[in-house]
């Protein structure tokens, strides 16, 4: 189970959510089906990924989005202010 959660106007359509998930990646597949409004603003934004207190950066954000990660890590979606 893994804990999301998200920042900015982000916030909007989800706070905190956990789902039981392996990857990051499968629980952000999950959230963008579930609300069309959270995949509009989501995909419109640029975003920080930060996994447990590291924040990953844009070159390995893909590994980190399909990594399984221990049950209770928290996954928080930052925007990117432009």
């Amino acid at each position: 189970m893994l804990i999301f959660k998200f920042a900015g106007h982000l916030r909007r359509h989800f706070r905190k959510v956990e789902l039981n998930v392996d990857t990051p990646a499968q629980g952000l597949r999950l959230l963008l089906a579930q609300n069309h409004e959270f995949k509009k603003a989501f995909l419109n934004s640029r975003v920080k990924l930060r996994i447990g207190v590291d924040d990953v950066d844009g070159d390995s954000m893909r590994w980190h989005m399909d990594r399984h990660l221990s049950s209770g890590t928290t996954v928080t979606f930052i925007p990117v202010v432009e």
